[in-house]
């Protein structure tokens, strides 16, 4: 458990006045030794909530807190998230080292993906020993679930070629597929593309990739290479009608 975290827990515990009057004088111990102003952005790490991920409400949260501060020339940010949207860390951090002259990263715990993101755009970085970043993956959500958006493509991509050679699929393996959008899959590209990945690609290369992905996609929901059983699914796609949206979007819902 991270020191941030266990504040919070204790908090919650019934720590009471004394336990957070503690967190704030060290917080003011901190900016007068600094001389700059710290803002804590601690995510529930270590429990499974969907919302746990760094995503764009988090840049609304950045800018409601920070966007009226007045006579703060220099921000120091300290951070632990597990990941998330990496267009939410880009934003975050335009918005950071538009509005102060200085911004500076403290990392005590875990800064992973999109938090590392965030923390290499620093003026500087202040790490313990405890302390970690890295890896710089791409993520993307799927249903309830944040999945690396390269691992998502890579297995599709085999698949496929599984099927090229033999000429079918294991059921199980045909049914997963059948459930994957063109959206699903045009979310996971785009993701590669805004953390590079895409770009070791040649631009023929990836277009023709990306072709004979959705091609594949295609054949699997018709049958092609094994046919589809809707009662063997855990988990159905279930089609939500939006008159305000211009495409369709899908959930997941037990059976």
């Amino acid at each position: 458990m991270s020191l941030m975290l266990e504040y919070i827990e204790r908090l919650k515990k019934g720590g009471g006045p004394g336990i957070e009057a503690e967190l704030l004088n060290l917080i003011g111990q901190y900016n007068n030794e600094r001389g700059r102003y710290l803002f804590i952005y601690a995510a529930a790490l270590g429990k499974r909530i969907p919302e746990v991920p760094l995503d764009q409400s988090d840049f609304y949260l950045f800018h409601d807190l920070l966007g009226k501060k007045q006579g703060i020339r220099e921000v120091d940010v300290y951070i632990e998230t597990p990941g998330g949207s990496g267009e939410a860390a880009e934003e975050i951090v335009k918005f950071l080292h538009n509005k102060f002259d200085s911004v500076s990263f403290l990392v005590s715990g875990e800064a992973k993906s999109a938090g590392t993101i965030m923390v290499l755009s620093g003026d500087e970085i202040l790490m313990t020993e405890t302390g970690s970043l890295g890896p710089i993956d791409a993520q993307m959500q799927i249903g309830r679930s944040i999945i690396s958006a390269y691992d998502y493509t890579e297995w599709v991509d085999s698949k496929r070629k599984e099927a090229d050679d033999k000429g079918k699929l294991n059921p199980f393996d045909a049914t997963m597929v059948a459930q994957i959008t063109p959206g699903e899959l045009g979310s996971a590209i785009n993701a590669l593309k805004f953390a590079g990945v895409e770009k070791m690609r040649a631009e023929k290369e990836e277009q023709e990739r990306k072709e004979a992905i959705l091609t594949f996609l295609r054949f699997t929901r018709e049958g092609k290479f094994a046919e589809i059983e809707e009662s063997s699914m855990a988990y159905t796609r279930v089609k939500e009608q939006r008159e305000d949206l211009p495409q369709e979007e899908y959930f997941y819902s037990l059976r």
